[in-house]
Order: structure tokens, then C-alpha cells, then sequence
């Protein structure tokens, strides 16, 4: 099972994850932080205020491929909880399906503080979820809003079918428009998330794919 990383909204956008080399462990000079580094936990806004959308980006990329090669980074959960108490300040918002095989903070190898986590059937986005991601950029100051649909997922399946059950047919509506548009061309579309993630840059917009 693989999944479509969409880094949707790069003018507020960043991703990222932990890793061992030193030039990812948090860096202090006197009462700041060194710029371009992250922080062991997003616990100041100093911390979040010192990298880049772009590092975030590099940063899921990185964690996503110690979650695929089963070397995750050990963290003390109870400290950061603790660290984390006083005030949140996440890297990024991350929009994904409810589906259980599919947890961001795993997938890309994060810690507590470092996430909002908004989880929907599909994902599909209404009112109740954009005020959520105003709220996270505008407020909070996530730096990235990532969309992350994943395949074989059960939400698509049941609206391409026009399942009929209780509130889900209205969460399945959402899909209506999109499943409309391209019905004849279902069957011929390629897999998009076929593919393990690689370098390279992103920009608004753009997909990657992240393994599992």
C-alpha cells in the first residue's frame, strides 16, 4: 500500500521529519535558534519560525523513508508532551483519510507538536475543515497544508458505487463532481502512487509518493 502526497497550499506550506544528522538536531545560539534547523520538538515559535517550507518538505520526505525501511526515530513521548504543554507551534496541517493503515504522524515519522492531523472519509474538505486549515496557517502559523490520499481507499470506492448509508452518503457526495468528470476514464488511469519517494523539489500543487 502506497500513498499520494499532495503538498497543497505551498504559500503556507512546509513538511518535514527527524533525522539523525546533525545538521537536523536542534541548534540554540544565546535565547534563538539557529536558522534551518529544526528543533528536537516544536515547542517555541522560534522553533517553527527557523526553517523553510521547503526543509519541511525535505524533512516528511526523509522521515517517510526511515518509517518505509523500519528505522523510525525512538522519541520520549511523555517529555514532549510535557515540553509541548505551554503552547503548539506545528510545522504543517496534514488532510487525510480516516482509513487506519494510514496515520501521518507515522507515515512520516513525526513526533507530538509536530502535526495538525485532520482526518475525513476520503479525504473530502468542507466548510468545517477549511476553517480548521485557516486556523492552523493563520493563527497557529503552519507553514504547509498537505492533502494525502492513499490507494484502495474504501470512501472512493463506496461513491464511485453510490453506496447509500445513514450521514456517509452525504460525505460521499463530495465525490460526486470528480467521479462525474472522469467515469470513462477510471478504468484507464495510471497509478499515481506507484512510485517510491525521490529528491528533488516541490512546488505548489505537486505530488509525491510515500511509501508504505
Amino acid at each position: 500500500l502506497r500513498m499520494n502526497i499532495r503538498s497543497g497550499f505551498l504559500a503556507c506550506a512546509l513538511l518535514g521529519s527527524m533525522t539523525a544528522g546533525a545538521a537536523d538536531q536542534a541548534a540554540t545560539t544565546g535565547s534563538g535558534y539557529a536558522p534551518a534547523v529544526f528543533c528536537d520538538t516544536q515547542h517555541t515559535r522560534d522553533c517553527q519560525a527557523a526553517v523553510t517550507p521547503q526543509q519541511v518538505l525535505e524533512r516528511f520526505k526523509k522521515g517517510n523513508r526511515r518509517f518505509a525501511s523500519g528505522h523510525g526515530t525512538h522519541r520520549n513521548f511523555t517529555q514532549q508532551v510535557k515540553d509541548t504543554a505551554a503552547g503548539q507551534y506545528p510545522l504543517a496541517s496534514v488532510l487525510s483519510c480516516i482509513d487506519s493503515r494510514v496515520p501521518a504522524e507515522i507515515v512520516f515519522d513525526q513526533g507530538i507538536g509536530d502535526l495538525f492531523s485532520l482526518r475525513v472519509a476520503g479525504p473530502v474538505v468542507n466548510g468545517d475543515f477549511l476553517g480548521s486549515l485557516e486556523f492552523a496557517a493563520k493563527v497557529i502559523g503552519v507553514k504547509s497544508i498537505v492533502v494525502m490520499g492513499h490507494n484502495h481507499c474504501g470512501a472512493v470506492v463506496g461513491a464511485i458505487d453510490d453506496v447509500k448509508l445513514g450521514n456517509l452518503t452525504a460525505v460521499l457526495k463530495h465525490f460526486d463532481p470528480a467521479i462525474a468528470a472522469s467515469r470513462s476514464e477510471l478504468r484507464l488511469m495510471p497509478n499515481i502512487c506507484d512510485s517510491r519517494v525521490s529528491g528533488g523539489s516541490a512546488s505548489p500543487g505537486e505530488s509525491f509518493s510515500a511509501s508504505m
